[in-house]
């Protein structure tokens, strides 16, 4: 599933350098009676969702998917996108399958989990999100009263902590320590969601490829399969990820840019310079500060990329000197 429109590429040159701009797609028509309305949600799930009125363009063509049935799931979105949500929206499905029925969803007081018994894993990359994540499903759904708790190297839990939360957020390698050396955890699990999969390119693609087997594994064993949910920036492989978790068609959806929430223009700029590095720097530098006052002085935002880590601290110097003179 893939937007509608598609970027437009603009190009030219002078003597120093050339340059590539791609505008962003134009957005999918919205018509916002197509949006699923909260209040048509059930209602232990509409709290859960307080501050919106209306699930967004992507939460509703994956809503049916996230939130009515168990199938294993693969959404590559841009970032801002609304991803965080959609994620909620399959943790709200496992406690759907613990509220009693229908004709008492009404009733607040049978929407207490704190005595149920089931475990959703959400992986996170890094451990400063894994914090932001705990916060926001702490706030999401306190009303449930679930225990959202945070497994990271800066935070520890014991066997017995682990077996009585109901939402662990976790690094990949810190899943991979708990889960190899305590025989059974993975049993406890019901669902595990994998945000950035990405990351399966990365240095660091070897320890979520071990969790996703893990899990896969388990629910093979014990005849219960375990839920994958992968979250990603938009891939261009998005098929092969989606195999690999077993995210069936139905299960398995992509957005390009057009749905990105604030459109993103992209600029490319490459110096022609190559005798002397010095003299090359000095032409993007410029470049840099011309783009930088331009598009500060419409009120906007810009992000500037560099090829190396230590370019950051060298760049920024180097344009707060320009701007002194």
């Amino acid at each position: 599933m893939t937007g509608l429109g598609s970027s437009e590429i603009r190009t030219s040159e002078n003597d120093d350098w050339k340059f590539v701009e791609i505008t962003p797609p134009p957005k999918p028509p919205l018509d916002k009676a197509k949006l699923v309305s909260i209040q048509s949600l059930p209602k232990f799930a509409q709290e859960a969702f307080s501050l919106a009125t209306h699930l967004n363009r992507i939460q509703t063509i994956v809503y049916q998917t996230a939130f009515k049935q168990s199938r294993n799931l693969l959404v590559a979105a841009p970032t801002g996108a609304g991803k965080t949500n959609i994620a909620l929206l399959t943790i709200l499905r496992e406690v759907s399958l613990h509220v009693p029925d229908a004709a008492t969803q009404t009733n607040p007081a049978l929407w207490n989990m704190k005595d149920k018994q089931f475990k959703i894993i959400y992986i996170a990359p890094l451990k400063a999100l894994a914090a932001e994540i705990v916060g926001k499903f702490q706030a999401a759904l306190s009303y449930l009263n679930m225990r959202v708790r945070e497994l990271t190297g800066d935070m520890s839990m014991t066997k017995q902590e682990i077996q009585e939360c109901h939402i662990i957020v976790s690094t990949p390698e810190k899943w991979d320590v708990v889960t190899r050396k305590t025989d059974g955890m993975m049993n406890l699990v019901n669902c595990m969601i994998i945000d950035e999969i990405h990351l399966l390119n990365d240095e660091r693609g070897l320890v979520l490829e071990c969790l996703v087997s893990r899990a896969l594994t388990t629910g093979f064993k014990n005849q219960k399969p375990i839920r994958l949910v992968g979250l990603s920036a938009t891939l261009p492989n998005y098929l092969d990820v989606a195999e690999f978790i077993n995210a069936d068609s139905q299960g398995t959806f992509c957005f390009d840019s057009s749905y990105r929430p604030t459109p993103l223009k992209c600029a490319f700029y490459g110096v022609k310079e190559m005798g002397n590095a010095q003299r090359g720097n000095n032409i993007m530098n410029d470049i840099i500060f011309e783009n930088l006052l331009r598009i500060l002085r419409m009120g906007k935002q810009i992000i500037i990329f560099v090829h190396q880590r230590a370019a950051t601290y060298n760049t920024a110097t180097e344009l707060i000197e320009i701007l002194k003179t």
